[in-house]
């Protein structure tokens, strides 16, 4: 089956694969500073593989999960060190066990429904090894109502994308809009992403229904607190 994703992965690549390295000094320090060199990293959600490249380059063995094939043919070129396997987040099985286990830049805010985040818990759970760790970061709401609204338009030398994003509080649900323009194409390829939000406390209670404990949050907005924050950082041991 398609992903939402393949018709954008190229433009994602060139101009959004980067920004999953943003928070990477606060997983470094909260998380990969225990890990063991060498130790199996699995990047949950990898789209284009540049999360995946820094891992490596840090000594780590990785293997990236994603739903989009052409995301992962992406990766493969990005982080030609790594493994990766085309898998939905939410069925995905692996026999292997991870020291630690990834999922950034709000990947998980596109599971609509509770049930669907509990499924990609629990098999991120069942991968790890015991006193293994998962880190994610989840947009939340006061991300949709202050910054998801507005139409902009990013060039490229080989299409133009024009991108626009809403948010309804009444629904929950924050919309991505994207039409993509080529001169190689007839047709313009168009792309509607949706993700969702859920307190902080339903995710909690989540992961430790998932096998998890000793479950942390942290803000990822400078001088402001879980409450006000924009996206927020969980770190849960197994």
């Amino acid at each position: 089956m398609l992903s939402k994703y393949d018709k954008f992965a190229a433009v994602y690549n060139r101009h959004w694969g980067e920004d999953s390295l943003g928070w990477f000094p606060q997983l470094e320090r909260l998380v990969l500073h225990k890990r063991d060199p060498g130790s199996m990293i699995l990047d949950a959600c990898c789209g284009t593989g540049q999360f995946a490249r820094k891992l490596s380059a840090g000594g780590f063995r990785v293997v990236g999960v994603d739903a989009s094939f052409e995301m992962l043919r992406h990766a493969a070129v990005n982080a030609p060190g790594c493994g990766f396997i085309c898998a939905d987040i939410r069925s995905f099985c692996l026999s292997r066990k991870f020291g630690a286990a990834f999922s950034v830049y709000d990947s998980l805010n596109h599971l609509l429904t509770l049930d669907d985040l509990e499924s990609a818990l629990l098999n991120v759970s069942s991968c790890l090894a015991p006193r293994g760790v998962f880190a994610f970061d989840l947009n939340t709401e006061v991300q949709y109502r202050t910054s998801w609204s507005g139409t902009w338009t990013v060039p490229d030398p080989s299409s133009t994308t024009v991108a626009s994003t809403s948010y309804c509080e009444d629904t929950r649900l924050a919309e991505f809009r994207a039409t993509i323009t080529s001169p190689h194409r007839v047709r313009p390829d168009v792309v509607h992403l949706v993700q969702t939000w859920y307190p902080v406390s339903t995710v909690v209670q989540a992961l430790e229904r998932s096998g998890f404990t000793d479950v942390s949050c942290f803000s990822l907005d400078r001088n402001r607190g879980i409450e006000e924050a924009r996206r927020v950082l969980f770190v849960a041991g197994k």
